[in-house]
């Protein structure tokens, strides 16, 4: 396995979908601290009083489809957050959409790293950490 996360965001307002991403995440050992939201607004407030320190996710698991603020109104506030330097999040999609317009669309969305259909899964997760490990490299 790669270097472990320090810290993984999930964003999804369903408490079930969080409860067995967590579960996921910590029994495989991919990172030392999971935070959940249910609301898009709370997230991108942590984000936005944390866009300057050590305190932000690596990686953040976005869900489309949610009441109030959806992922795509997350990602549109999200880009206006100045981030320190090599400090910004890395964010993939995680969704039940199976519109292929979605899929399109997040192609297109520069700060979206990847885009995947739930169920989450243990292999899922994986090979978000292989392709942002590559990415990293690629860059450094």
């Amino acid at each position: 396995m790669s270097e472990k996360f320090k810290f993984i965001m999930l964003i999804d307002d369903d408490r079930p979908t969080n409860f067995l991403s967590e579960l996921i995440i910590k029994n495989g050992d991919f990172c030392d601290k999971v935070e959940s939201y249910l609301d898009a607004e709370d997230a991108l407030s942590f984000l936005q009083e944390n866009s300057e320190t050590n305190e932000l996710p690596d990686l953040i698991l976005l869900d489309i489809n949610m009441p109030g603020m959806n992922g795509w109104e997350f990602l549109e506030e999200y880009k206006k957050i100045k981030f320190s330097e090599n400090n910004t999040p890395v964010i993939c999609m995680i969704t039940t959409s199976l519109n292929p317009d979605d899929e399109l669309r997040a192609s297109k969305i520069e700060v979206l790293s990847g885009f995947y259909l739930k169920p989450f899964s243990l292999e899922m997760l994986q090979e978000m950490q292989d392709s942002i490990w590559k990415k990293q490299m690629v860059k450094d």
